[in-house]
């Protein structure tokens, strides 16, 4: 549990003999607690960070090392829900930190055998816990709430990626002059779209045919789910 802490050698969880645990230092000072009001401590600071992260992924953020010429600045991550921003010289140190950080978290997580776990799968010893994800071979469990978080954060994070995507191939696809037609056929493939990149897309016509069954299919779903048909 603990936490390397910049004001001195004790870290966050480290018991004295009377029982009380650490948990930070504050204006100098040492904040001891027994362990209920620890434990309490440790949620509220979760329950925190859990709120500045969700709060943060609601917003677009500039990719990781991404420079900006106007700040003249490297975009690292965040603190707490705000961007942080650094001049070159600290860039080059966290990014170096990051680096070796990842490369011994890499080692640590591949000792570990991987278990054939399923998304939601209960914890083997913790009915509390439920499977979300693996962190290289270590797997990552959650109890319901976080979970539910989880779920949602991909499907908001899935969801930004699909519009920018979309939005992409809009512009794109706008700016060509001499559209293909869906179904011409040269040389033995038939076209069948325009990737999200604007490259064309040509299958032979066996798949042609499959697709083409198979988006009738979904657009028959769709209207049936529309009028409450299904």
């Amino acid at each position: 549990m603990g936490q390397s802490s910049k004001y001195g050698p004790l870290k966050r969880g480290d018991v004295r003999a009377d029982g009380k645990i650490f948990y930070a230092y504050s204006g100098g000072r040492q904040l001891w607690y027994d362990e209920k009001r620890f434990n309490e401590k440790v949620k509220i600071c979760k329950d925190y960070e859990a709120r500045d992260i969700e709060l943060f992924n609601t917003k677009e953020h500039p990719p990781l090392w991404y420079y900006d010429f106007h700040k003249k600045l490297y975009y690292v991550g965040r603190t707490s829900c705000k961007e942080r921003w650094v001049e070159y010289n600290e860039y080059l140190l966290i990014r170096k930190k990051r680096e070796v950080a990842r490369k011994r978290h890499k080692a640590r997580c591949a000792k570990f055998k991987i278990e054939p776990y399923n998304f939601g799968d209960p914890h083997p010893s913790d009915p509390g816990l439920f499977f979300a994800y693996y962190t290289h071979n270590r797997p990552c469990w959650k109890d319901l709430e976080g979970l539910t978080k989880f779920i949602e954060a991909r499907k908001e994070s899935a969801g930004r990626s699909t519009r920018k995507i979309r939005i992409r191939r809009e512009k794109i696809i706008h700016k060509i002059t001499d559209k293909v037609k869906r179904g011409t056929v040269i040389d033995g493939k038939a076209f069948w779209d325009y990737n999200s990149y604007g490259k064309e897309i040509w299958i032979d016509s066996a798949e042609y045919e499959r697709r083409k069954k198979e988006s009738r299919e979904r657009t028959r779903r769709y209207r049936e789910r529309k009028n409450g048909l299904i």
